[in-house]
């Protein structure tokens, strides 16, 4: 048996271009054989389909919570 044999291969990827805005909404939306599957990964092409890496829905969050570290508490939420 081979890797191929048992993986569930993306119906869905992000293009260098892709908001980061959009790239969290995909994970929750990609579907592997008809049947919703909690993707929190997806591969990141190039405009010839090469594949660059991988996108961690993790990685995301931490690089907006980063961004947000300089700004007053009150516009993270708190009240």
């Amino acid at each position: 048996m081979k890797a191929k044999d048992v993986m569930i291969p993306p119906r869905e990827h992000l293009r260098t271009e892709t908001t980061l805005r959009k790239a969290v909404r995909l994970p929750r939306s990609a579907h592997g054989g008809g049947t919703r599957i909690g993707v929190r990964e997806l591969p990141v092409i190039d405009e010839t389909g090469n594949m660059l890496g991988m996108l961690y829905e993790q990685d995301v969050y931490c690089a907006v919570a980063a961004a947000m570290l300089d700004h007053p508490c009150r516009s993270g939420g708190a009240r």
